[in-house]
C-alpha cells in the first residue's frame, strides 16, 4: 500500500499486476493495443471526498530514436508531457516541492487537488499508442498528505489506461488500483 506523509515511488505493471477491464460484462478483454490515455485518480469515483498529493518523476519508456511510445516528466519545465491536464481537479505543474528530502529532492512537483468532484483525475495522451507489449511498466513518484483526506471512501490511487481516440474512452479502460 501506498503510504501517507511520506514520498514513494510507485510502479504500476500491466504486464504483471492484477488489472480490471471497465467492461467485465464482456467476454472480449481491452484491446490493449488501442491504450493511448492515462488518467490518474485519487480515492473512489463517484465521491465527494477530498485529497491533497504530489506527483514527481511520471516515467513510461526511454526517449525513443525512432517512432514509439514515451511519457516522462520530471515537472522541472522541460522535455515533459505537454497535454497533461486535470478534470475535476485543480493541479499546478510547476509547484514547489513542499516536502523536499529522501527520495525526492527535486525543485518542482505537480500538485493535484481533489475538491470532491465526481470522477477528478488527471491524464494526458500520448502518440503512438503505448505498446504494452515491450513495456508494461509506468512509474510515478507521489506524496498524500494525511491531513488533506476526507470522507469514508476507500483512498486509493487508481491508474488507468484507456483508448483515447474514441468518445467514450473510459470503456475501454484497464486498471491497476493501490490502497493508500
Amino acid at each position: 500500500p501506498v503510504v501517507l506523509d511520506q514520498w514513494q515511488e510507485i510502479t504500476f505493471d500491466f504486464a504483471n499486476d492484477t488489472f480490471v477491464n471497465a467492461d467485465s460484462s464482456s467476454d472480449d478483454p481491452v484491446d490493449r493495443t488501442d491504450l493511448n490515455k492515462v488518467v490518474i485518480q485519487m480515492n473512489s469515483e463517484n465521491n465527494n471526498d477530498k485529497v491533497t498529493a504530489y506527483m514527481d518523476e511520471f516515467s513510461y519508456g526511454t526517449k525513443p530514436t525512432i517512432a514509439g511510445a514515451y511519457a516522462n516528466d520530471d515537472f522541472e519545465g522541460c522535455d515533459g508531457i505537454a497535454s497533461l491536464k486535470g478534470d475535476g481537479t485543480t493541479i499546478d505543474v510547476a509547484f514547489a516541492n513542499p516536502y523536499s528530502g529522501g527520495i525526492n529532492t527535486s525543485v518542482h512537483v505537480l500538485k493535484y487537488v481533489d475538491d470532491g468532484g465526481q470522477y477528478a483525475n488527471v491524464g494526458f495522451n500520448v502518440s503512438p499508442n503505448f505498446d504494452l507489449s515491450e513495456n508494461a511498466t509506468f512509474k510515478i513518484k507521489v506524496y498524500v498528505e494525511s491531513s488533506s483526506i476526507t470522507g469514508s471512501q476507500p483512498n486509493q490511487i487508481s491508474f488507468k489506461l484507456q483508448n483515447g481516440d474514441i468518445a467514450q474512452f473510459w470503456t475501454t479502460q484497464t486498471e491497476i488500483i493501490k490502497p493508500v
